[in-house]
């Protein structure tokens, strides 16, 4: 158990590495040549220190500005999101500010195109993505992603890419002040991808389909799927309408890579079958993704949360009741030595 748990953290640490490279690499290649501010507090911390430069001529690293930040945000992220999250977060803080000093030294590679659409657009998915594999990890790159995860927390009905593009907009409104107007759209359609593609790596991102069959020969079928493709297969009794004749439809739910050999499969036994597909954003268990490594990572931290919780309530009440018992033990024996003492006297 323990080995695997092992195992885990440093799978989650080399994910949150890969994913603050990601950020620190897209941003420094397409939006910092371009001039289209990262999102979130992060560009908020660039426009200051910017100004500051600007102002008093005097250079201090946005990432000091950041840092600070998020020491504070750090200090509520205990009491609700609990201490994996945090330390997760600090390494991921790290990264972050590592890799966008070291991305610095790449702005000079440049990109093959001056288009600031195309910028916009491709910063937006690879930082979105990149987010999006840190926070499906369990941490965050800090900032605007703190605050997204402990709204996240408190309200699950808006998810964690919603939630920073509003935070987003206090950043566009100053760099429509600072920049222009032109540059602000463009930021504004970055910050918007980049909270889409965060939400679609975190709420799981890969393809899953389900197939419907409908055949005379549905057993043959369903047992060839069963046996050659090892997957399980849910029949749905239903009535043509326009034939008035009951049939069974087949459900089967697939990975992407396995919807040829389903193709096969159906086109062998019966090639006349009634054939329909829908796609689903994810499935957990029986051959998908487990359930406990889901999309939901704020539910399952304040699932461990809740759990920590009712371990130090139980202790609590353990030391009370052990207080208990020695107050009346030595209430007992007190009241044995009075009376020993009584009898004594007599």
């Amino acid at each position: 158990m323990a080995e695997k748990n092992v195992k885990k953290i440093v799978l989650n640490l080399i994910f949150i590495t890969l994913g603050c490279a990601i950020v620190g690499f897209a941003y420094n290649i397409f939006n910092a040549e371009n001039g289209i501010v990262l999102p979130g507090l992060s560009g908020l911390c660039i426009i200051i220190s910017n100004y500051i430069e600007l102002w008093f001529n005097v250079y201090i690293p946005f990432t000091v500005f950041y840092v600070l930040i998020n020491i504070v945000l750090l200090a509520f992220s205990y009491k609700y999101m609990g201490k994996s999250f945090v330390l997760y977060t600090i390494y991921g803080i790290l990264c972050y500010t590592l890799f966008m000093e070291i991305g610095v030294y790449v702005q000079g590679i440049g990109v093959p195109t001056n288009d600031l659409l195309l910028c916009a657009i491709f910063g937006g998915i690879l930082i979105g993505f990149g987010v999006g594999v840190v926070i499906r990890r369990g941490g965050a790159t800090g900032g605007s992603d703190i605050l997204a995860c402990l709204i996240n927390a408190k309200s699950t009905n808006i998810s964690i890419g919603t939630v920073n593009i509003i935070i987003n907009a206090i950043v566009i409104g100053l760099i429509m002040i600072s920049e222009g107007m032109s540059l602000a759209l463009y930021g504004l359609i970055n910050i918007c991808l980049a909270g889409f593609v965060t939400d679609y790596v975190i709420q799981g991102s890969m393809g899953v389909n389900a197939y419907y069959i409908i055949s005379n020969r549905n057993k043959e079928i369903s047992q060839a799927i069963i046996g050659k493709m090892n997957k399980s297969v849910t029949a749905f009794h239903s009535k043509s309408l326009s034939t008035d004749e009951e049939v069974d439809v087949l459900c089967v739910v697939l990975h992407t890579s396995e919807i040829n050999m389903l193709k096969n499969i159906i086109y062998d036994i019966d090639s006349g079958a009634f054939v329909y597909a829908t796609r689903i954003s994810e499935a957990m268990n029986k051959g998908f993704s487990k359930l406990e490594d889901g999309a939901d990572i704020i539910t399952k931290i304040k699932r461990k949360r809740k759990r920590m919780l009712e371990k130090k309530r139980q202790k609590r009440l353990e030391k009370e009741k052990k207080k208990t018992e020695i107050a009346s033990e030595e209430k007992e024996n007190g009241n044995s030595r009075s009376e020993k003492e009584g009898v004594n006297k007599k």
